[in-house]
């Protein structure tokens, strides 16, 4: 049996010399401790001479030295000049021959100019040994390793997975988060938790498998983590409900919320620019009632999808900004209904109403102004408005605005003189009068119509004093394309005088004790209604319009008639042949009251009254009259 020589495969003398040399602390700033992590993971030439390494990146060069070992086992290289400086992973040895034994290896620099430890090997060398022994053919390098199957994120993604791989001593991962740059791992496992994982960012991994001589293989194809799908079409509706779409993945929903301004106590605090201090409230279906909502305040609220395995997706954000309700509502005579701009609204809502009928509701207009349809001025109305934004968000509360049609007041204080001559006093709103007269029981005449702008009087035709008349006259009051009118004011001749006064208590009034003016009965002090008895005749004088009236009778069989009158004052004898002196015009504005003047035949007794217009109510004073 032939006897063969056992050679074993061992390292040549010269490969740790170089391996020092190549793994030497290099004179470098501190800062390149960055890269004590980073080295070279296999080394390999194939059977053309192809020399491959690591890639260790962007920016990164290679120094490469390859040589052939000679006779004798002489190293034969030039450690000073022969090597060559690549930027990629690979280098051509030249002149190749597969039948001779080579030494090789390469060392790196950063892109800052750090060095990185090299790695060496040979190519093709044995050793003998004195040991006689059978032969044992030559070992043959380990095959590089597929990368393995089914590499899949948990379903929490937290946690990558992937199927062993026969034969392999490890695995290295690599994994990007977002854009980030890439971070490697060596796994002696088949499965590998990314630290810090947010389910939040996307992420992709790609893993090696090393092999017994610890060569990595070719890399996987990127697996991608997606994160769930965040919740699209947030809002917060008026009524105080949160919504959005439903996204498929979710198991569940997290809601958070915020209420600016209002009056809620419940309110909970976060800014929107944050997550701190954000509420989680979980929710299953995809809406969300905010406790006591006040549709007045301006609300935020977050939500984000929770998948079955518990991964969460980035939060949809929203806000509620409630536009300004309008200012200047009002409401015309025709039904035009106008209001102030808002610079917020993209449009307003305009309700409705007649009297009590229904609502006529949310009438979209774009423009500051809105016409009630059919419009009569003569019935209530009340309108409501309020703004709409862009985010169809309207304002609150409705501000509103009542139509009140103005009431037509029917005349006052209408009079009837002994020649006929009828006159009165309107309301400030009035437009016109109707007026009309009869005899009694007779027919009424024609209209009469007055414009309120003339004077407020005319005379009854053929008037006979003897007679007994009515007459009846209304206040009309233009609205619109309509009017409205009052009730009649009547009256009748003879003129009824009122007899309901009453003597006071005594007045501490004195007549002057000016012998000059000692025919003078009844001034009134301090006022303008002066009266005399001179001559045998009555006169009584307005002291501020200088106006006297005369008269040639005396009270004694004029039971509550007019004996004479102007635009100022009027004297009557009442049914106690007493003279009665009415000033028309009230002297004391203040409390809407006018003076009146009774004396007796005699001028024995004189009393001092009042007259409250707004009541007919009487004061009346006792007073001393001159002898």
């Amino acid at each position: 049996m032939a006897v063969r020589r056992r050679f074993v495969r061992v390292a040549p003398w010269w490969l740790a010399l170089f391996l020092l040399s190549l793994t030497a602390t290099p004179l470098t700033a501190d800062d390149c401790d960055q890269y004590d992590d980073v080295g070279f993971t296999f080394l390999e030439v194939s059977d053309t001479g192809l020399i491959t390494f690591d890639d260790l990146g962007e920016g990164y060069t290679y120094e490469v030295m390859a040589c052939e070992i000679g006779e004798g086992e002489a190293l034969g290289c030039d450690f000073e000049t022969e090597y060559y400086t690549v930027s990629t992973n690979s280098y051509q040895i030249a002149d190749w021959d597969a039948e001779k034994t080579y030494w090789y290896g390469v060392t790196g620099m950063t892109p800052d100019d750090c060095f990185i430890a090299g790695r060496a090997r040979d190519y093709n060398y044995t050793e003998p040994v004195a040991e006689e022994e059978d032969v044992i053919p030559t070992a043959t390098a380990l095959p590089v390793l597929s990368p393995p199957d089914n590499i899949a994120f948990a379903p929490g993604g937290t946690t990558v997975t992937w199927d062993a791989v026969t034969d392999a001593a490890g695995y290295i991962i690599e994994w990007f988060k977002g854009t980030d740059s890439p971070t490697s791992h060596e796994v002696t496992g088949t499965s590998y938790s990314i630290p810090n994982f947010d389910t939040t960012e996307s992420y992709a991994v790609t893993v090696k498998t090393v092999n017994g001589a610890n060569v990595a293989g070719p890399a996987s194809d990127n697996v991608v983590w997606t994160p769930p799908g965040a919740p699209k079409n947030l809002r917060i509706n008026d009524d105080g409900s949160v919504t959005w779409d439903p996204v498929e993945e979710a198991d569940q929903y997290k809601v958070g919320w915020n209420q600016q301004g209002g009056t809620q106590s419940q309110a909970q605090t976060f800014t929107i620019q944050s997550t701190t201090n954000m509420q989680d409230i979980p929710v299953v279906q995809p809406e969300y009632d905010i406790p006591d909502f006040d549709p007045g305040s301006d609300y935020s609220a977050n939500v984000r999808t929770v998948t079955e395995a518990g991964a969460e997706s980035a939060r949809s954000f929203t806000t509620r900004d409630v536009p300004p309700s309008p200012d200047g509502l009002k409401i015309s005579e025709f039904g035009v209904v106008t209001w102030n701009a808002v610079t917020e609204a993209t449009h307003y809502l305009v309700n409705w109403r007649k009297a009590d009928e229904a609502w006529n509701e949310d009438n979209q207009v774009t423009t500051e102004r809105f016409t009630i349809p059919a419009f009569d001025a003569v019935e209530d109305y009340i309108v409501t408005l309020r703004t709409v934004n862009n985010q169809d968000i309207e304002s609150y509360p409705p501000v509103a605005e009542a139509w009140r049609p103005p009431t037509a007041r029917a005349p006052s204080q209408l009079k009837i003189t002994s020649v006929g001559f009828v006159s009165w006093s309107g309301p400030s709103n009035a437009d016109r009068y109707h007026a009309n007269w009869r005899l009694k029981d007779g027919t009424w005449s024609s209209d009469i119509e007055v414009d309120a702008a003339d004077p407020l009087n005319f005379t009854i035709s053929g008037f006979d004093d003897t007679l007994e008349y009515e007459v009846r006259v209304k206040t009309e009051v233009d609205v619109g394309n309509t009017s409205v009118e009052s009730g009649y004011s009547t009256q009748t001749w003879p003129m009824p005088v009122m007899e309901n006064w009453h003597s006071g208590e005594s007045s501490d009034e004195r007549a002057s004790d000016d012998d000059e003016w000692n025919w003078r009965i009844a001034p009134h002090n301090g006022a303008s209604l002066i009266v005399w008895f001179r001559d045998g005749l009555l006169e009584a004088r307005s002291g501020e319009q200088g106006t006297s009236l005369f008269t040639g009778a005396r009270c004694t069989t004029f039971t509550n008639h007019l004996i004479t009158s102007s635009s100022t004052l009027e004297i009557w004898c009442t049914a106690s042949n007493h003279y009665l002196v009415v000033e028309l015009n009230p002297q004391h504005p203040a409390d809407n009251r006018r003076d009146l003047l009774y004396f007796d035949f005699s001028v024995s007794d004189c009393y001092r009254s009042y007259e409250y217009l707004a009541t007919g109510e009487q004061e009346v004073w006792l007073r001393l009259c001159r002898e």
